[in-house]
């Protein structure tokens, strides 16, 4: 638990960021056009704007807000990418993996969780996830972490 001040921090750290969102409109339909599509399955808001911030001047970002919305979207939308809560309502995020995996074996699946136990990514990894990272993400370790998997799959 955040000591008071901090969550108080927090909370208008993140109302600033929103505010940032909602009036800044980054992207022409043209220039999401040659940016990579990134599909972010999280069904919390803020962690949601915290990632899309942290990406939208790079990639195309597009949400679904649980596990079914994710597997159909990734179906329709043809994503570059998913970043993948592990717990979300309808289906979790291992699951959606697991249902993906049956009808798209390429795309880089990221596993998002707020755990980080060994076990945790044990569980990412056998559901067919090709990467973990735990919440919070640093920005750095994650632009870089997309990065190297955009650039491996241009090396093809």
């Amino acid at each position: 638990m955040l000591p008071a001040f901090n969550h108080f921090i927090l909370q208008i750290y993140i109302k600033l960021l929103f505010l940032s969102y909602n009036v800044v409109f980054l992207h022409t339909n043209q220039a999401k056009e040659s940016m990579k599509k990134i599909l972010i399955a999280e069904d919390t808001d803020s962690n949601f704007l915290l990632l899309s911030i942290i990406l939208r001047k790079e990639y195309e970002i597009i949400r679904a807000y649980n596990g079914l919305e994710a597997v159909e979207m990734c179906r329709s939308e043809l994503p570059d990418l998913i970043l993948m809560d592990f717990k979300m309502p309808l289906m979790d995020g291992l699951q959606a993996t697991r249902e993906i995996r049956k009808f798209n074996k390429d795309i880089v699946i990221i596993a998002l969780t707020a755990n980080a136990y060994d076990s945790d990514r044990e569980h990412a990894y056998d559901a067919g996830c090709n990467d973990y990272m735990s919440k919070p993400v640093a920005p750095n370790e994650l632009r870089s972490k997309l990065r190297s998997y955009f650039d491996a799959q241009e090396a093809l």
